[in-house]
């Protein structure tokens, strides 16, 4: 099963019903604790929350994609007091999409998106992790049918890589992959974002939020229980 799942990361050393209350204010909604054990964050009345090292971690997939009108939310965060380092992001398998997005003193400073089988899209300034992936050493991975049928598998340094020498029949097998070192600690592009998130996770909390099975959380919900 994949990974759908997108919402803030918010440095927070307040009690649950202090982050309820600022959830209520960021979205102008009135939050109801869910009984639901399972609750889809991809639904827009839908919340989980959770706490890791001094920081609140509000699974919304909206946000994912309302946090990019700069404009409106930079003003909301500011109004809140909400001028720490914050993370948006959305990492959704079934869509094949994958974002985030640090806000400092409310201000977008930098994003960095990637639909499947699309190039990167990125804005602001790299951090130096980030920067050592990116600009890290390419190879292609070429997956191809021979003459006798059988499904070959070779690898092409980016440097020799001339993509008008490969056969028609070939297209559509080649996967551009970003290494470091050697070939065995790489990433393909098309998980880039997904890995780059991973990483700031770890960074800022220690863990990969995107393991949500690991992470105790509270549901809630804006639809008021029976």
């Amino acid at each position: 099963m994949g990974i759908s799942a997108g919402g803030l990361i918010i440095p927070f050393e307040g009690t649950l019903q202090e982050a309820v209350a600022l959830v209520e204010k960021l979205n102008n909604t009135k939050l109801y604790k869910s009984s639901e054990i399972y609750l889809d964050t991809r639904l827009i009345a839908n919340y989980s929350l959770a706490f890791i090292s001094d920081h609140l971690i509000i699974y919304h997939a909206d946000y994912s994609l309302s946090m990019f009108e700069e404009e409106q939310w930079s003003k909301k965060l500011s109004e809140l007091g909400l001028l720490d380092q914050l993370i948006v992001f959305g990492m959704f398998d079934s869509g094949g999409y994958y974002v985030y997005g640090i806000f400092e003193n409310a201000q977008l400073i930098r994003s960095i998106s990637q639909n499947v089988d699309e190039e990167i899209k990125q804005t602001g300034i790299l951090s130096a992790f980030e920067a050592k992936w990116l600009n890290a050493t390419v190879f292609y991975e070429l997956e191809y049918e021979d003459q006798d049928g059988d499904w070959q598998t070779k690898n092409i340094e980016g440097t020799d890589f001339d993509a008008d020498s490969i056969e028609e029949w070939e297209e559509g097998n080649i996967c551009k992959v970003y290494y470091i070192d050697d070939h065995e600690n790489a990433v393909p592009e098309h998980d880039m974002v997904y890995f780059l998130f991973s990483e700031l996770s770890e960074q800022i909390l220690g863990c990969n939020i995107l393991n949500v099975e690991n992470i105790k959380y509270v549901n809630m919900s804006t639809i008021k229980p029976l």
